[in-house]
């Protein structure tokens, strides 16, 4: 009895069926892990990747020290996030500070005051020339070595002068004055006498010894300066008045206007 064969229309229906059923099953089990695997695709496509041939500028703004720098959290897509490490910080050590005080300024002694305006004269065109009357010595020849400045402290007149010279029984000069009599200008003459004695450092006087009655001489004897009356000073070493240290110099001649309205000189 022959044997039945299958026809091969049969067997080929039969493989087609087969791959396909393998085909399908292959398309639903890539469906399934696509499906699984889509989110993750889709967060790493959301995230930028930065470029490598890019250089990041640093900021020119000064940042704060107290401020701590940001930190940047790596995409979940890419790594774990990580538990940041703390960090401790120790404490600044404060230090104390030295200060140093300056010693106090010494005391300085206060500035003598003003000296009141004065000009002085030199020669023949001032109180000393040939026409001059000197009521003692005559001291015009006499070396001029410090010019001559007065000034007036309460009821003192004094005479600052660069001087030093050589001293009897303490004392070591003589100051002048010079006054004009008879007129005024061309016609009247000037006078000189000495009217005190100066020691050693000293330069001031009252101003009631300027009178007549220290000058002792006439025609000054009985003369007082008057406020507003030009009247001339000098000093001059020892010599003019008594016994000499024989030191022949003076200072320069000063005038001024009497700025004073009395002197308490006697009439």
């Amino acid at each position: 009895m022959p044997r039945e064969t299958t026809p091969a229309p049969v067997l080929l229906a039969l493989v087609i069926s087969i791959l396909l059923s393998i085909a399908l099953w292959a398309l639903v089990l890539a469906a399934g892990w696509g499906c699984s695997r889509l989110p993750a695709i889709l967060d790493a496509l959301r995230t930028p990747t930065p470029s490598p041939t890019h250089a990041v500028t640093p900021s020119t703004t000064a940042t704060p020290p107290t401020s701590p720098p940001s930190t940047a959290t790596p995409s979940p897509a890419f790594a774990p996030s990580a538990t940041p490490t703390p960090t401790h910080t120790p404490p600044a050590t404060v230090r104390p500070t030295i200060m140093a005080t300056s010693p106090p300024a010494p005391t300085t002694a206060p500035s003598p005051p003003p000296v009141p305006s004065a000009t002085p004269t030199r020669g023949p065109v001032g109180p000393i020339s040939p026409a001059t009357r000197w009521l003692h010595r005559d001291v015009s020849r006499w070396a001029v070595v410090s010019p001559l400045s007065i000034r007036f402290v309460r009821s003192d007149i004094c005479l600052d002068y660069r001087a030093d010279w050589p001293a009897l029984e303490g004392v070591n000069a003589n100051p002048w004055v010079f006054v004009k009599l008879g007129g005024t200008g061309a016609t009247g003459a000037w006078h000189a006498g000495t009217w005190e004695w100066l020691r050693t450092g000293q330069r001031c006087k009252s101003v009631r010894s300027v009178c007549g009655d220290h000058i002792k001489v006439e025609p000054l004897a009985s003369w007082g300066p008057r406020q507003g009356e030009q009247v001339c000073f000098m000093v001059s070493a020892l010599g003019a008045r008594g016994p000499s240290t024989g030191v022949s110099e003076r200072t320069d001649v000063t005038c001024l206007t009497w700025p004073l309205a009395s002197t308490g000189c006697p009439r």
